[in-house]
């Protein structure tokens, strides 16, 4: 077994949470199922949180390989994925709650604005 992937499987509390962040996908494949899990869940929020827009912190319609946003679109259905990794987030303590909420009340206040502005009905779809 290589040493990245005896590395991988040990204790958990010998490896910081960061360490999870930045594994290649062949030493998170030899990881135990809830170790998998907790790395992929942190993948996820990390791209949420790290790529969303600046002002509204909405998720980001695409984003280049190197984490750069090609333009100022923003993605509803992408953005509700992001407030639910906001919650897991918070349960697990990788960020706090305050900041948590900070973020989900732009997110909102944006959608709120956007609504306002383009939809006779009041609100946007999929969100």
């Amino acid at each position: 077994m290589p040493k990245a992937a005896r590395a991988a499987r040990a204790e958990p509390a010998k490896r910081n949470r960061e360490t999870l962040d930045r594994l290649k996908p062949s030493v998170l494949a030899a990881l135990p199922e809830k170790e998998l899990l907790e790395a992929v869940q942190r993948r996820t929020f990390r791209y949420f949180w790290e790529g969303a827009h600046p002002t509204s912190g909405l998720a980001r319609d695409r984003l280049e390989t190197g984490g750069a946003a090609s333009d100022d679109l923003v993605a509803i259905g992408g953005s509700g994925f992001g407030v639910m990794t906001l919650l897991v987030a918070v349960e697990r303590g990788w960020v706090e709650r305050d900041a948590a909420a900070e973020r989900l009340n732009r997110m909102l206040e944006a959608m709120g604005r956007y609504a306002h502005d383009r939809y006779y009905s009041g609100g946007a779809y999929y969100f």
